[in-house]
């Protein structure tokens, strides 16, 4: 389990370049979070946000930024897959913001987080 939230935890943020993570990763930063990265499933999305490198999948960007946390800003269909995949990265702490997740995908993704050792 991570030890404690600091300023100095490593966070990446999934979906960063969409309106709502572009938007967050900026605020979170301004208020202090080491945003050290992001992630992006298009096929056209820009290598790099706001000087901050984005990676097409979790593994990819858990490998290159060492993070140790990660924030899903991602539409409610797409939120257990995203949970997941942090979950399989080696990610402890995943936060998800979106509303109206299926039931059934939240009870899924908090079984997942429970047999990763993980925090959600």
């Amino acid at each position: 389990m991570i030890g404690s939230l600091s300023s100095h935890t490593k966070v990446l943020v999934q979906g960063m370049t969409g309106r709502m993570g572009r938007t967050h990763a900026g605020h979170m930063r301004r208020y202090g979070t080491n945003i050290v990265g992001g992630t992006a499933v298009r096929a056209d999305a820009p290598p790099e946000q706001d000087g901050l490198p984005v990676f097409r999948d979790i593994a990819a960007a858990v490998a290159a930024t060492r993070a140790e946390a990660s924030i899903a800003m991602t539409p409610p269909a797409e939120t257990r897959a995203a949970a997941e995949a942090a979950f399989a990265a080696g990610l402890e702490l995943v936060v998800t913001i979106a509303e109206r997740v299926p039931v059934h995908h939240a009870l899924a993704t908090g079984r997942a987080a429970r047999a990763a050792g993980a925090s959600w």
